[in-house]
């Protein structure tokens, strides 16, 4: 069962073990709010960035002044889900909006949640920015089904190319333009 499901069913989501024999617990899906807390504090850690492993300063200030870009990216769509107060996207959404990516949310016994992310390559310029798309699709997907087809074709314009106007009114041009391509 899916976690908007044991949502909906009001259960909890079985931790690794159980496929291999091993007693797990049940740990209840983590709501909205306790997500949103979750990811603000994982983009909030240091990148770890070590100016060592660069050839010269400026392509070290290149990558660093990115992940500053993606982190303020990061805030402003969080913000967004916040203060916004998106009904349909709730703590299990977003975190079946996670499986399959890098990046990893998941219940704790205490009821909040907690991020992991995978590393492809450096860490450091990539955990914001996994953040940003995850937040990106999510948006994306609320968008598409609040505003739908009717609007798009009263805007005479397709659904994708509405949605990317209301990101750049919303956002701004830079942000919808990394984000909502």
């Amino acid at each position: 069962m899916t976690a908007p499901a044991l949502a909906r069913a009001g259960g909890c989501v079985d931790l690794v073990g159980s496929a291999h024999g091993i007693p797990c617990a049940c740990v209840p899906v983590p709501g909205r709010e306790a997500v949103i807390k979750a990811l603000y504090k994982f983009i909030a850690q240091r990148s770890g960035m070590d100016a060592r492993l660069y050839g010269d300063r400026a392509s070290y200030l290149a990558d660093y002044r990115e992940i500053l870009r993606d982190g303020r990216d990061a805030r402003r769509m969080l913000h967004s889900l916040e203060v916004w107060n998106f009904p349909p996207v709730t703590g299990a959404k977003l975190m079946e909006a996670a499986r399959g990516s890098r990046l990893n949310i998941f219940g704790r016994a205490d009821g909040g949640a907690g991020v992991d992310y995978t590393a492809g390559q450096f860490f450091a310029v990539e955990y914001r920015a996994a953040v940003c798309r995850l937040l990106a699709g999510v948006l994306w997907v609320h968008w598409r089904e609040y505003y739908g087809d009717t609007t798009a074709a009263a805007d005479k314009r397709g659904a994708a190319d509405y949605i990317r106007a209301h990101a750049r009114r919303r956002y701004g041009r830079g942000l919808a333009g990394r984000w909502f391509k």
